[in-house]
């Protein structure tokens, strides 16, 4: 077997391997949000007491010592407050990724500024992403809503953020930005870049060639293992998942050497 093969071999199987993980993921979740409601609540309920409290010594004119000790406690639980909603954001985004998620997924109105944060702190559990690259999210203030199957946009979005974190680690330093635009027809446009390695013209070459196949017929092969393993298949793969979902979410494609563009609307 050649290195090329057995690197393909190996990315496949870390793949399989890592999917085992991902399909515990929605039960986790669901284990998760019991005792994290709980907890939520018994919050909830410490605060209402601490104010109850407020207003009992400040109506018998007790000691400032306890008012101040009172007071301090009630930041303390304000800021337990806060880091338990986070906590309830960051479930909730893993928890939408659910095993069961495309099946039980339809064409709805999605607010895409939203969307795309959650996606941004979905790949933040990537440490090199989190705290070594420089990143710039250009997110609109005025709401931007497109009707889409969000399952299928998250696995363009993810094969493509794949591809592209590929590139950003390959030379130290680089950067990534994402700019979310409104476009005249309805819906947005999304434009993804970065400053690492370049991809290939080749790659970029093959990668379009293959999404005007699957366009025409959805039963292409699309990843060839005879060929693919002389490209790195953690770049391959990505682009080819970004680019076969856009066309299952009818988005337009326009993949260049460090920039793709997405729109809403072929």
């Amino acid at each position: 077997m050649n290195s090329s093969n057995s690197q393909l071999n190996n990315f496949l199987l870390k793949c399989f391997q890592y999917s085992l993980t991902g399909r515990m993921g929605h039960g986790l979740v669901h284990n998760l949000n019991g005792p994290l409601q709980i907890l939520s609540m018994q919050i909830e309920m410490l605060k209402m007491g601490f104010s109850q409290e407020e207003m009992r010594a400040q109506g018998g004119g007790e000691k400032q010592a306890g008012s101040d000790f009172i007071g301090s406690a009630r930041e303390r639980v304000e800021e337990i407050s806060r880091v338990i909603s986070r906590l309830e954001s960051m479930i909730h985004i893993i928890g939408y990724r659910g095993e069961n998620q495309q099946e039980e997924m339809q064409k709805r109105p999605v607010e895409i500024g939203s969307f795309i944060r959650d996606f941004i702190e979905f790949w933040q559990a990537d440490l090199y992403f989190k705290h070594r690259v420089e990143k710039e999210i250009n997110i609109p203030e005025t709401a931007i809503f497109a009707v889409m199957e969000e399952s299928v946009v998250l696995g363009m979005l993810d094969g493509l953020m794949a591809a592209f974190l590929y590139c950003i680690k390959k030379r130290e330093g680089a950067s990534f930005f994402l700019d979310v635009n409104h476009i005249d027809s309805g819906g947005c446009r999304i434009e993804m870049g970065q400053s690492g390695e370049p991809v290939q013209d080749e790659i970029c070459s093959i990668v379009t060639t293959l999404r005007k196949e699957y366009v025409k017929d959805r039963e292409s092969v699309l990843i060839d293992c005879s060929t693919i393993p002389k490209y790195p298949p953690d770049l391959m793969v990505g682009l080819i998942l970004g680019a076969v979902r856009s066309v299952d979410a009818g988005w337009s494609f326009d993949l260049s050497p460090k920039k793709v563009v997405v729109s809403t609307g072929e």
